[in-house]
């Protein structure tokens, strides 16, 4: 599989987007940070760190784990954002981290995309 700038960039953001997620752990138990989404979020941000690697060797799998370890992660904080009663810094962080990780997400949904089409068609 071979990596193009939609998938390098894509690979970069979400790996930032999932460090920012281990950082998070800091602001555990403060107004506004539930444990309850702050530690699913950085267990999932743990696996999708360290299927980073593999996924920029060319690991399907390694790119399938980033994507969608990534992918949970913003689904879990959507409701919190809509429904939540949170400082306004939370929701400013929380809109930049989701739509960061739409972003990444979407880059490497491209990239798989355009591989896909790259690859010569199997023969049954």
């Amino acid at each position: 599989m071979g990596r193009t700038k939609a998938g390098i960039a894509g690979l970069i953001i979400l790996t930032l987007a999932n460090l920012a997620d281990v950082v998070g752990m800091a602001v555990v138990g403060t107004p506004g940070n539930p444990p309850e989404l702050i530690i699913p979020s950085f267990v999932l941000a743990v696996i999708g760190m360290a299927a980073t690697v593999p996924a920029w060797r060319g690991s399907r799998a390694g790119v399938l784990t980033v994507f969608l370890a990534r992918a949970v992660s913003t689904l879990l904080v959507i409701p919190f954002y809509v429904a939540g009663d949170q400082p306004d810094w939370v929701r400013t962080g929380l809109t930049v981290g989701i739509v960061v990780s739409l972003l990444g997400l979407g880059l490497i949904a491209v990239w798989r995309w355009q591989a896909r089409t790259r690859e010569p068609a199997r023969a049954a």
